[in-house]
């Protein structure tokens, strides 16, 4: 992780770290010496027998989908693919449905993956944003942003989080001063809830799908407080 750079340097003085960012379908895609200081979500530029190209940009930034066309792509994935969130094929391009753009001095810029994508106020946020804040907090273990259904927003921006054990008390208050000091307000949290019992997925990631789905429950059905497993952060 990049807030690691600093430490990594002072103990390999001598060493040249590298960053890269790839995928199981795609290997390589792109790379750049580490650099603490180095944009948040800038992860390179393109090995260079490797080629990138950002599908449908949309403005201010130029954010599309990430399609990479090289020699290291998979050739396909074992058994039957009923799995919506696999890479998808264009020709020779393949895409692990992961959104970026390219910023002003050439660096592949990721900010998260497409199916993730909430639309409050009629913008755009990716919860790999928010989550990375949250998950700063020392306090904190794990983190999960959803959007949930709003009849004002459009989807409402709920946070789920796994606390530290032993950790200080947190409060919903001391989430919303965490993400105001890094984030624009309408990526702000409206609700927080603790999640005792992390749901992971097959190969160990957070099941945000089941997070999904717990929150989903609790809103189809007004006489549940609460998700099951979860109870909310006051």
């Amino acid at each position: 992780m990049r807030d690691r750079t600093e430490a990594l340097q002072a103990l390999f003085p001598n060493a040249r770290i590298v960053e890269f960012y790839g995928a199981s379908e795609t290997s390589f895609m792109a790379w750049m010496d580490a650099d603490a200081s180095a944009p948040p979500h800038a992860v390179g530029k393109p090995f260079s027998n490797v080629e990138i190209d950002i599908r449908q940009p949309l403005p201010p930034l130029g954010t599309g989908q990430i399609f990479v066309r090289s020699p290291m792509l998979f050739m396909d994935y074992v058994g039957p693919n009923i799995d919506n969130t696999a890479a998808v094929r264009e020709g020779d391009w393949l895409s692990v449905r992961d959104m970026g753009y390219f910023d002003a001095q050439g660096y592949l810029c990721l900010v998260g993956r497409e199916n993730r994508m909430v639309v409050t106020q009629g913008k755009n946020l990716f919860p790999e944003e928010v989550e990375s804040v949250l998950l700063a907090d020392a306090r904190i273990a794990q983190a999960s942003v959803q959007g949930v259904a709003d009849p004002i927003r459009g989807q409402m921006v709920v946070a789920v989080l796994k606390l530290q054990a032993g950790a200080d008390a947190l409060t919903l208050q001391d989430v919303a001063a965490l993400c105001r000091t890094h984030l624009e307000a309408y990526k702000i949290p409206k609700r927080v809830w603790v999640c005792d019992a992390w749901p992971q997925t097959a190969s160990g990631k957070t099941d945000h799908v089941a997070l999904a789905h717990a929150l989903q429950a609790s809103a189809l059905n007004p006489d549940v407080k609460g998700p099951p497993c979860l109870h909310p952060l006051l």
